[in-house]
């Protein structure tokens, strides 16, 4: 039972290792074309790169982001139609050493 509990916390502390916002987005789909910001912040004791991906596609990387540093990012979302929904996320890079990637995502909603 310790060892669990050890694991757990172990487990715990590496499952912030960033944070993202906001995590929920509201657009009127005026344009096919819509531009969204999100900021992603490392949160771990070292530095950290992240794929950006949206709807599971990535769209691209920020790498070396520095510990407690923000970056602000834009994104493109193409295509967007009422009703519809994309999910921007942020998923850590594995560096030498690590085994736990972390993810954080957006909704974004578009609606009237």
């Amino acid at each position: 039972m310790k060892f669990f509990s050890i694991f757990l916390l172990l487990l715990s502390t590496s499952a912030f290792g960033h944070s993202q916002y906001p995590s929920r987005i509201v657009k009127e789909p005026f344009y096919e074309e819509q531009v969204v910001e999100i900021t992603l912040n490392n949160l771990n004791s070292y530095v950290q790169s992240y794929e950006v991906s949206v709807d599971e596609k990535i769209v691209g990387t920020v790498k070396n982001l520095g510990s407690g540093i923000e970056r602000r990012l834009t994104v493109n979302l193409k295509g967007v139609r009422e009703g519809e929904e994309k999910l921007v996320c942020s998923t850590s890079i594995l560096d030498r050493g690590q085994s736990v990637r972390t993810r954080v995502c957006t909704k974004v909603e578009f609606k009237w």
